[in-house]
């Protein structure tokens, strides 16, 4: 398989953060911090590879961060 299709989550996310870009309405900026903690959730416990919990992990903790500094 070439491709695959996108995850909806990390689509969600990515149209969180451009939203959060757009309007900065701290509304939606807590909702992108929730859709970014779910994605990074998915790939920590679901992940397909030791790369993707990784990652999963490092977003996860990094959002967590984000979520503390503001």
């Amino acid at each position: 398989m070439i491709a695959q299709r996108p995850n909806v989550l990390i689509t969600a996310c990515i149209a969180g953060f451009v939203s959060t870009k757009l309007f900065g309405d701290p509304k939606v900026l807590m909702v992108s911090k929730i859709l970014w903690l779910l994605w990074s959730c998915d790939e920590l416990f679901r992940g397909v590879n030791p790369w993707r919990r990784s990652l999963g992990l490092l977003v996860g903790t990094a959002t967590i961060f984000w979520i503390a500094a503001t």
